[in-house]
């Protein structure tokens, strides 16, 4: 398996940029897949500057509603007319970041109605799906351990119906919000050649433990390896959770033989201080890095 960084925060090759979004390209075999695009174009020139064919992708899979995740979207589309699309069934919600002055700033989906426009290719998963070629797409994850106060920020609207036309509301003015339960939140485990297996996160909001719990239970061991996005800073207000809290996270982590590559909004700070802990199990990747599993 080959998997090429697209889309990350920082950039580790020469020539290719970095933006705060998540996008990978995985290469199993004969297959090609895409997990997440990122929140602009940008994943799509990284990928013309490393010789990927955007255009051969057969499988897109969205790890969840955010918009630097899903921003690239509709840049997809116009560079690849076949894939189909796995999403959850709330992934275009709308959803909102708290910022400064109590204003809650939509974070879901571009509004170009994504899921009309692909509702020929999109693949709706209600909480376990396995795909035609073995790999397998969860959401159900069960326990609501060590939960990141990196989402204390992050709400989704109290009722559906309450339209989503506004980018921005006053907390003040308008009583719409609740905390999100991101079962928008998907991931992906991906089997190599070889026997091995890959689990995929975007940002892990349900818990970095949570999921590795969960994806344990489903392949009957922990899986070798756990790439993508931890979620142990705010992207919003630039800081780490508590150092108690990523202690307490890394000393989980670590009771798995699994090798850990994060990056995304897992923050500096706090990579650093759960490598204090998992030393060499875990790395951080950027954008335009190859890994081969």
């Amino acid at each position: 398996m080959r998997v090429v960084v697209l889309a990350e925060d920082s950039s580790k090759v020469e020539g290719v940029e970095a933006e705060h979004g998540l996008s990978l390209y995985i290469e199993n075999g004969s297959r090609r897949i895409l997990f997440d695009v990122g929140k602009s174009g940008l994943f799509a020139r990284n990928a013309k500057t490393l010789g990927i064919a955007v255009n051969l992708v057969e499988t897109l899979i969205l790890s969840h509603g955010h918009c630097d995740h899903t921003g690239g979207l509709e840049r997809f589309g116009e560079l690849n007319a076949d894939s189909k699309i796995y999403a959850t069934l709330t992934t275009f919600r709308p959803y909102f970041s708290l910022r400064m002055g109590n204003v809650y700033e939509n974070i879901g989906t571009p509004r170009f109605d994504a899921d009309e426009r692909f509702s020929d290719r999109i693949v709706f998963n209600e909480g376990f799906l396995k795909l035609p070629n073995g790999e397998i797409l969860f959401s159900d994850v069960k326990t609501n351990e060590l939960r990141s106060e990196a989402n204390d920020a992050l709400f989704s609207l109290a009722s559906t119906e309450s339209g989503n036309d506004d980018n921005k509301r006053d907390l003040t003015s308008d009583n719409l919000f609740r905390h999100d339960s991101f079962e928008h939140e998907q991931n992906l485990i991906v089997t190599t050649e070889t026997g091995r297996n890959v689990l995929f996160v975007g940002c892990s909001h349900r818990g970095i433990v949570n999921i590795m719990v969960r994806c344990a239970e489903i392949l009957g061991r922990a899986p070798d390896v756990a790439f993508g996005g931890f979620h142990l800073m705010s992207p919003s207000r630039g800081e780490s959770i508590p150092l108690n809290s990523l202690d307490r996270i890394a000393e989980r982590l670590a009771c798995w033989p699994t090798r850990y590559y994060a990056g995304h909004c897992v923050g500096t700070e706090a990579f650093d201080r759960v490598q204090r802990v998992l030393r060499n199990q875990i790395s951080y990747f950027g954008a335009g890095e190859t890994f081969e599993f």
